[in-house]
């Protein structure tokens, strides 16, 4: 588990999962939760926000 700061949507952390399929998005309170399968790189994790922006 990790924690990622981004200037609009705040206090983000990201929780890999081995059950996980795909990318899931939780607000939790003050933070967004973001549940990832067990292979996804940091790296990835911008173009990620970027895309759920637009949501």
């Amino acid at each position: 588990m990790y924690e990622y700061n981004d200037k609009e949507l705040g206090k983000i952390i990201v929780k890999p999962d081995t059950r996980a399929k795909r990318i899931i998005a939780r607000r939790k309170g003050e933070y967004i939760q973001l549940t990832v399968p067990f292979g996804f790189t940091p790296k990835r994790l911008p173009s990620l926000l970027d895309d759920m922006r637009h949501r």
